[in-house]
C-alpha cells in the first residue's frame, strides 16, 4: 500500500505504474479528488477548533472579571 503523501507527490509515477500493470487510472484521479476534499474539510475543522478554543478562553476571562 502506498502512502497518500507519496501518491500526492508522485502522481505521474503512480499513474505510469498503474498503466504498466494494465490497471485503470480513474481510481487514482478519484483518490486525488477525495484527498483534496478531505484536506479542505480538515482545514475547516481546524478553523472551527481554533474558534472554539478562542471562545472558551474568552468565556474563562469573562468569568474571572465577575
Amino acid at each position: 500500500m502506498l502512502d497518500i503523501k507519496y501518491v500526492r507527490n508522485n502522481i505521474d509515477e503512480v499513474k505510469n505504474s498503474l498503466e504498466n500493470r494494465k490497471n485503470d487510472t480513474k481510481i487514482l484521479e478519484e483518490l486525488i479528488k477525495l484527498d483534496e476534499k478531505r484536506r479542505e474539510i480538515m482545514n475547516i475543522v481546524q478553523d472551527y477548533r481554533a474558534e472554539r478554543n478562542n471562545n472558551t478562553k474568552n468565556v474563562a476571562d469573562l468569568k474571572k472579571q465577575h
